[in-house]
């Protein structure tokens, strides 16, 4: 995983005994079974990459491998009826980095023209409503400053102003309203930010911005948007120079805390229900290891999952699913899908190394 992200944890956890103590009868999960995980209600679809260079996708259990004209990842997908919308990067014919999607298996390109020609584009999501496909990313350039842009069936509009620095963590489409999340601040501090001039955490409706949280002496990001009806939730990372805090907003307002340097990884919220699985670092003698929890509503359950990356939770009626990636002792990535509580392992073309899932979606 990001050793830099790792360490950031660990000073947390070592700083601070601010943690919650894990209760000794939570239920683990249960070990890797070999039957299918069977999806009874709805489609489970998944992007993911094949030895770092082959996009495809999961429809429930079948991986769809997508053809493409250089090295290329799938890092997003959406559906509308049959069509399949799949968003990714992929070196291109001529070795440079590009934004493209696929529907239906056929490669577009995604023109944009960038700032800088050594910076580096970054797909943030993908989603269609009507007949529109909507495609969000952003640009980080050799200063480390960051700028957002959004497509409209590929006719692009840049988000943020050009005097600032901006990053999009993720996008929501509901009904005509586009939302994107992030953070942003001057262009003062490039990666390490300006410790006077924190980024704040902030969000931009059909392109107008409106800052969610704010501290002068803590950095804020929304790290993700859902919605339940019109009901829109946001969660939000605060970052402090010993703890790092998670909470979740609806409609603007804060209603939910989680214990200090608990991470969300994702969340959805279903009939009024939260479904949550956030992620903390255990300290153990010469190492560190990655745990997960899982909410409903205040109920809390610890997984016994070897999941630490690129986690997502998704829920059909009662079903609830959560998917990821972990490090294997080779120290090679492996991905994995839990159904109520049992674990499968993917694989593509019988191979289940090397094999590095994004972010899954329920159709």
């Amino acid at each position: 995983m990001n050793k830099k992200i790792l360490f950031g944890w660990l000073i947390c956890s070592v700083m601070t005994s601010c943690t919650e103590e894990l209760s000794e009868d939570m239920e683990p999960i249960s070990e890797e079974t070999n039957a299918p995980v069977t999806i009874l209600n709805a489609d489970v679809y998944i992007p993911g990459t094949y030895n770092r260079h082959i996009p495809l996708y999961f429809k429930n259990n079948e991986a769809v491998a997508l053809t493409s004209k250089g090295r290329a990842s799938a890092d997003f997908i959406a559906v509308n009826n049959e069509d399949v919308y799949v968003l990714g990067t992929s070196s291109g014919s001529d070795n440079k980095q590009e934004i493209v999607y696929w529907k239906n298996n056929v490669e577009q390109t995604l023109k944009h023209e960038k700032l800088k020609e050594s910076s580096v584009l970054t797909p943030v999501g993908i989603s269609t409503s009507n007949n529109d496909v909507h495609i969000v990313l952003r640009e980080l350039n050799t200063s480390l400053y960051g700028d957002i842009f959004y497509f409209k069936n590929d006719v692009e509009q840049r988000i943020s102003a050009v005097d600032k620095n901006a990053h999009a963590k993720d996008m929501l489409v509901v009904n005509e309203d586009v939302y994107i999340v992030g953070s942003e601040d001057n262009r003062t501090g490039g990666f390490f930010n300006d410790p006077d001039d924190p980024p704040v955490a902030k969000y931009w409706k059909n392109g107008e911005g409106k800052v969610l949280r704010s501290n002068k002496e803590k950095s804020n990001e929304i790290t993700h948007v859902v919605n339940e009806g019109n009901d829109i939730y946001m969660a939000v990372k605060e970052l402090g120079t010993a703890c790092t805090s998670h909470h979740i907003y609806k409609n603007d307002q804060l209603i939910k805390s989680f214990p200090l340097n608990e991470e969300i990884n994702d969340f959805v919220v279903v009939n009024g229900d939260f479904y949550v699985v956030t992620s903390y670092v255990e300290a153990m003698p010469n190492m560190v290891k990655i745990k997960l929890k899982y909410y409903k509503n205040d109920e809390m359950k610890e997984l016994n999952s070897p999941l630490t990356n690129n986690i997502t939770i998704n829920v059909d009626n009662e079903d609830v699913f959560i998917s990821g990636v972990y490090f294997n002792d080779a120290e090679k990535k492996q991905s994995g899908i839990i159904k109520n509580e049992e674990y499968k392992e993917l694989s593509f073309e019988g191979q289940k190394t090397n094999l590095e899932i994004s972010k899954m979606i329920i159709n």
